[in-house]
């Protein structure tokens, strides 16, 4: 998880501060320069340069007002795909069907859209997840919170964002290598979920006491991970909560349910 978060870091650093190469009449490429992350817009710029090995046949428009169009190859005369387009609202499909699998627009209608002046790169065909900033929040204030255009995927993203920082916070307080600093750092970790815990069932609280007139159910959560027996309880140094500098002894169940035995 740690290597995932740091190549996506990375890979947004460069999006954002690594100008691409762009001639003045590409159009479309400064579009897509825009808006696209580094490495789709690399397999852009490969569609777009295609576009010049292919011609339009032949064009015809169909009953409900679009416009088909019959895309062929230089290279290859049999090598053919059809277009469907509307030229005014610019949506549409192709028979190749790279949009649907791939998530970028082909080279067959980069070919009529370079035909009739197109400039920029319709809404219709840009898929939010290969948008720069496609994993970051955009962040009103600290009030208003955590804002987002789909309703829909808020949820998933918070949760995807929640456990990236849960994550990273896991990786920094387990990077110390003395004892005594770790125990430290496990135990601010801790004290401050429970704290984060206790506010989040307040708010859900508040939600459930307003929405209706019954009241919450309180609901008990048991804290503790695993129960020993008297003989283990027996083994284990018993650090007092109120001291905040007494060191944590964490056991691994394994070695404490095996130690002393024979034979192993």
């Amino acid at each position: 998880m740690k290597r995932i978060i740091i190549r996506e870091r990375d890979e947004d650093y460069e999006s954002q501060h690594k100008f691409r190469l762009v001639m003045d009449g590409e159009y479309l490429l400064k579009d897509a320069a825009k808006i696209y992350t580094r490495n789709i817009f690399n397999k852009f710029r490969v569609e777009m340069n295609e576009i010049n090995f292919y011609r339009i046949i032949e064009s015809s428009v169909c009953r409900d007002g679009t416009k088909s169009f019959i895309i062929g190859s230089n290279k290859n005369e049999v090598e053919k795909f059809t277009v469907i387009l509307n030229l005014q609202i610019h949506e549409g499909l192709c028979e190749c069907q790279n949009f649907e699998f791939v998530g970028i627009l082909c080279r067959h209608v980069l070919k009529v859209l370079h035909r009739y002046d197109v400039y920029t790169i319709p809404a219709h065909f840009v898929l939010p997840r290969w948008m720069k900033k496609a994993n970051k929040f955009l962040k009103i204030d600290c009030e208003e919170g955590l804002m987002q255009n789909d309703d829909n995927s808020s949820a998933a993203l918070i949760f995807s964002h929640i456990v990236q920082e849960s994550t990273k916070l896991a990786c920094v307080a387990t990077q110390v290598s003395v004892s005594t600093q770790l125990s430290r750092c496990y135990r601010i970790v801790m004290d401050g979920l429970k704290d984060i815990h206790s506010k989040v069932e307040d708010v859900l609280s508040e939600d459930v006491s307003h929405s209706s007139n019954v009241p919450p159910p309180i609901v008990q959560v048991d804290t503790e991970v695993e129960t020993f027996d008297s003989s283990q309880v027996d083994e284990m140094e018993v650090a007092d909560s109120s001291q905040v500098d007494a060191e944590i002894v964490i056991y691994d169940r394994n070695i404490s349910q095996t130690k002393g035995s024979s034979g192993r």
